[in-house]
């Protein structure tokens, strides 16, 4: 690059092309087994945000980080929704 020259920002788009399956001629099938179990994401969600040790502080209208304080803060229970929460639990447990 040189002196004179300035930085540009160029913007670029990409294109993927996704098949279904049944659009793929010869295509082998392998079977798949997939096991169900009863699966509780709050439950999951909970024993992961416990174990990260952070501080959460229940309070507010916002969820937000606390540098001064090193902890996080989050909403009542009662004003969102529970998987709300969580995911905002889980943001907040990585921030701190």
């Amino acid at each position: 690059m040189k002196e004179d020259d300035e930085d540009r920002q160029i913007s670029m788009a990409r294109a993927y092309v996704v098949f279904n399956e049944a659009q793929i001629d010869g295509l082998v099938q392998v079977p798949v087994q997939v096991g169900v179990q009863d699966v509780y994401p709050e439950a999951i969600a909970g024993r992961f945000i416990k174990t990260t040790g952070a501080e959460i502080r229940y309070g507010g209208n916002k969820a937000c980080y606390i540098p001064s304080q090193d902890c996080s803060g989050v909403m009542r229970c009662a004003t969102v929704s529970r998987p709300f929460l969580h995911g905002t639990l889980l943001c907040e447990a990585a921030r701190a």
